[in-house]
């Protein structure tokens, strides 16, 4: 009897995910963002970027733009992590190209 119970409380489990999932990718088809919204713009963010660049302190940052030092902080990281993705990028890149060019000395050299 437990067991029943146990298998119809699993399988309602699973319709309710199932339902769930199908409103987020209705909603994501439809435009909407989920999670927080950002403190900062493109711009502000940008901008603190500069500001800590030339030498102005985290708190300073902070306040002018009435957030903690901590999101000052993760934008630094987020732009370090982010230069970091680009190399990798510009890396695959350079590799893909140096893989074309000996495939294509391979291949001249064995006419």
């Amino acid at each position: 009897m437990v067991t029943v119970l146990g298998g119809l409380a699993e399988f309602e489990r699973h319709l309710i995910l199932s339902r769930t999932n199908e409103g987020r990718q209705r909603a994501g088809a439809n435009g909407i963002k989920f999670g927080r919204k950002l403190k900062l713009t493109k711009h502000q963010r940008d901008e603190a970027l500069a500001r800590k660049q030339n030498g102005a302190t985290l708190m300073d940052i902070a306040r002018s733009y009435n957030v903690s030092n901590s999101t000052i902080s993760r934008l630094r990281l987020g732009a370090e992590i982010e230069a970091l993705c680009e190399s990798n990028r510009w890396l695959d890149q350079q590799e893909t190209v140096l893989r074309e060019q000996r495939n294509r000395a391979l291949l001249f050299q064995s006419r």
